[in-house]
């Protein structure tokens, strides 16, 4: 374990601790009570028994290192149960018809309240019921994520042990959130390289915290601190690539994902969780085929695909956006060829994330889709001047990859720009040409994400809804 990891495992006891501040939050509207005394590592009296944990206490609390975990100490006036949970997943099952007919068609309801029903420590349910009151979009998506997870679990054909584990894992992880500073997870404004770092440290923070205080299963607890990474080795906190993942890791981080679509972008436009076949077989190489291949199955065996209801006032006003759309793209694929061609040569690593990797990974999906050749953009052309023949379906895949597009474009021009400003300065000839080439393609990026609306936002993705996470 290095430094790092230290720092995060202590955050439990150490002087500082965010979970306080969101204690002492939550306390405004639900009683949090201290069950014993709370005393620091010398044995000196910080909160009485039977005391409220406010804001007041907090700022005592929060300069000394506790003898115990807060969340050993104290307890919730109301605190969640396993029966409201599954409140909370029937209340989603009544407004999501998609994730209903799921549900039904494997008749998963009696499992996924087994699921619930098994023991757990006391402090989970406090550490839910504080998410729940902090951040109740992130309690929700982990709840319909557990669902997720444990079902393609299920279906993937895992031992019962498994099973429970894809499900906890589900359940619990972004769980690390509580352990980051209010002041972060509400910031409004735009979030620095820093603070993006800190947001991203949530799944290691998660697995600690999960490990060390609640004594869950190292399969639990690894699958929380891999659900973002990606098997092409662009995913975080340690850019894992292939056999180095966990597949209930991959289970959770494949579940995660087509949530955040299905309750972000999606609902907005009216779209169900089938229209994310698109993200799955666009994304061969960011995740375990085996997990994916179950994804398909789940949503097949549903009767869900890709929509063939038309979102534009015509067939030929949506080719003719989409042929605007394919024509910066065309662009970018080749700025990007270009920029591939220089890390031939040398491979630059930015924090345990590679713009080499990235850029790699962008032209694999670029290819996969098939979006920038002569023929798809003929095609389009021909659309758009009302002498082809489509269907809205053949439209809306299109419309679908670009909105994947778009989400991969967002995540190589956040690196583009820690690239600059990081390496700007360097005066080796390949750096500066990689800045020169990352400067033009950072311009048409923007220009194609501007026309194309991701299927994701990185908001979306951890649940938290904010302006600056597109």
């Amino acid at each position: 374990m290095d430094d790092s990891e230290n720092n995060v495992t202590n955050t439990n006891t150490d002087s500082g601790n965010p979970y306080i501040e969101h204690l002492a939050e939550t306390n405004n509207e639900n009683a949090v009570v201290a069950q014993e005394d709370v005393v620091n590592d010398r044995g000196v009296l910080l909160l009485k028994k039977g005391h409220r944990v406010s804001e007041q206490s907090t700022v005592t609390l929060l300069k000394h290192k506790l003898s115990k975990p807060i969340e050993d100490t104290v307890s919730l006036e109301n605190q969640l149960t396993p029966d409201e949970i599954y409140s909370q997943f029937t209340e989603i099952l009544s407004d999501y018809e998609d994730l209903k007919s799921i549900n039904d068609t494997l008749d998963f309801d009696k499992k996924f309240k087994f699921l619930l029903s098994l023991p757990r420590p006391v402090a989970l349910y406090q550490k839910l019921s504080v998410l729940g009151h902090q951040l109740p979009e992130v309690l929700r998506k982990a709840i319909a994520s557990s669902w997720l997870a444990s079902l393609i679990a299920q279906e993937l054909g895992l031992s019962k042990q498994d099973q429970k584990a894809a499900f906890e894992a589900g359940l619990l992880h972004d769980i690390g959130f509580l352990h980051l500073p209010v002041s972060l997870i509400r910031k409004k404004e735009a979030l620095s390289a820093e603070e993006w770092r800190s947001i991203k440290s949530h799944a290691l923070i998660g697995k600690l915290v999960l490990q060390e205080a609640h004594g869950l299963s190292d399969s639990i607890t690894k699958a929380v601190e891999q659900h973002h990474e990606r098997s092409d080795g662009t995913g975080y906190p340690a850019g894992l690539k292939g056999a180095d993942l966990c597949l209930l890791g991959q289970i959770v981080a494949v579940a995660e994902t087509l949530i955040a679509m299905r309750f972000g972008r999606f609902e907005n436009e009216k779209r169900d969780i089938g229209d994310a076949v698109i993200y799955l077989k666009l994304n061969r190489s960011a995740h375990l085929t085996e997990v994916l291949d179950t994804a398909v199955n789940i949503l097949q065996k549903a009767g869900l695909g890709v929509s063939t209801e038309l979102r534009y006032s015509s067939s030929r006003a949506l080719a003719k956006a989409l042929a605007d759309r394919n024509e910066v793209l065309t662009k970018i694929a080749v700025s990007v060829e270009a920029l591939t061609e220089h890390f031939r040569a040398q491979t630059i690593n930015l924090s345990g994330e590679s713009l080499d990797t990235i850029t790699r990974c962008v032209s694999q999906v670029l290819l996969t889709s098939g979006l920038t050749t002569i023929p798809m953009n003929m095609w389009l052309s021909n659309i758009a001047n009302g002498t082809g023949q489509v269907s809205a379906q053949e439209l809306n895949t299109i419309d679908l990859m670009h909105g994947e597009m778009s989400w991969q474009l967002k995540k190589l021009m956040r690196t583009l720009e820690q690239f600059s400003e990081t390496r700007g300065h360097v005066e080796d000839e390949l750096t500066k040409q990689v800045v020169w080439h990352s400067q033009i393609l950072q311009k048409e990026c923007r220009s194609f994400i501007d026309k194309a609306p991701s299927m994701l936002k990185e908001g979306e993705l951890y649940g938290i809804k904010r302006t600056q996470m597109n």
